[in-house]
């Protein structure tokens, strides 16, 4: 993680989601907490079609 950040640090953001439990985790390499929001269109993921008629 800490070479991925290394190559990232030329950019002006980089966001992580993730679980309550591993915030410690990332707040040990700099990152500060921050809440968010996301929407997920599962008929979108990848390995599955828009609908069944589609199949």
């Amino acid at each position: 993680m800490r070479r991925l950040l290394h190559d990232l640090s030329d950019l002006y953001m980089v966001d992580v989601m993730c679980d309550d439990d591993v915030v410690p985790f990332y707040a040990r390499l700099g990152m500060t907490p921050a809440g968010g929001m996301i929407l997920r269109n599962y008929a979108q993921q990848a390995g599955r079609s828009a609908s069944p008629a589609e199949d």
